[in-house]
Formats: structure tokens, C-alpha cells, sequence
């Protein structure tokens, strides 16, 4: 396959995914609404889940929180592989500076349906730690959802 047959493809495969998640945003979650306050992970979890449970390819997200914190918006940073995805600063920063976010929490699905928290979830979330305290933007949570279960690094202790 020639590299512009690959980015075809995956720009076909990203804006399919993009109408998906469009559809899923639409239909069964309990969606949180700009200026809502955000909690706890539980909140986050139920938001996303129904849209991300179910898709194949690993998707990573930020949700872009104020001051209270209330919610924002949200920002679709990488759709990955089948299995993972690439992860950088600049592209997680980039919106929540923009948009003047105070603090983020971003999440990803795994389509693997095991809930096990990878060594590359751990260095994700220390790569992103550093940008985010220089950028005075903290991360506030890290989930990680699969099907009807979620892990928080916030809730167990691990941001």
C-alpha cells in the first residue's frame, strides 16, 4: 500500500469514526452540558462510555475543564490503531491552551476489552504530566474505559 493510498484510508477511516462518534454523542449517554461541573470519574464514564465502548480502534480524548471545574468541551487529540495510539503533548495542549482550559482530564477506550492498565498508559500519563504543570493546565484524571467498566488513575491513587 503507497503512503497516499494509507492517508486515503485513514482519513476515510477518521471521518467515519468522526460521524459515529457524532451519532453516539447524540444517543444514549448522560451528557454532561458546557458549564456543568465536573465531579468525579463517574461523570466522565457515563459520558463517554456508550460512545467509545464499542469502537475498534483506540480513541484518545481530552475533556477541557475551567476553574471550578466545569465542563468545556471536549477534543479528539488521536484515533489510533487497533490497538493503540500515539500520544504526543503538543497535540493535547495545543485546544486546552486555546480554549483557555484551567485544567484536563483525557480518557481513551480499549478496544482489547481488557481493563488491564498498560506500561504504555503509565508513560503516557507521565509524558503529559510535565506539559501540563509547565502550561499551569493540570491533569486532573486519566480514564481508561472499556465496555461497562472504567479505571481512573485519580480514583486509584496514581496521578
Amino acid at each position: 500500500m503507497s503512503v497516499q493510498q494509507w492517508q486515503q484510508q485513514s482519513e476515510k477511516a477518521f471521518q467515519e469514526t468522526q460521524s459515529l462518534l457524532e451519532l453516539w454523542r447524540r444517543h444514549g449517554e448522560e451528557r454532561l452540558q458546557l458549564g456543568e461541573a465536573f465531579h468525579n470519574s463517574g461523570n466522565l464514564f457515563r459520558h463517554f462510555h456508550h460512545r467509545l465502548r464499542l469502537i475498534k480502534q483506540e480513541i484518545f480524548l481530552g475533556v477541557l475543564l475551567d476553574s471550578k471545574p466545569r465542563y468545556l468541551g471536549e477534543q479528539l487529540i488521536t484515533l489510533g490503531f487497533l490497538n493503540r495510539s500515539l500520544v504526543h503533548p503538543r497535540e493535547v495542549f495545543a485546544q486546552a491552551a486555546e480554549q483557555r482550559a484551567a485544567a484536563l482530564v483525557y480518557l481513551h477506550n480499549l478496544p482489547s476489552g481488557d481493563l488491564e492498565l498498560s506500561s504504555e498508559d503509565h508513560k503516557v500519563k507521565q509524558r503529559l504530566k510535565g506539559p501540563g504543570q509547565v502550561l499551569s493546565i493540570p491533569l486532573l484524571d486519566h480514564l481508561v474505559i472499556c465496555e461497562e467498566r472504567y479505571v481512573s488513575f485519580a480514583d486509584e491513587g496514581l496521578l
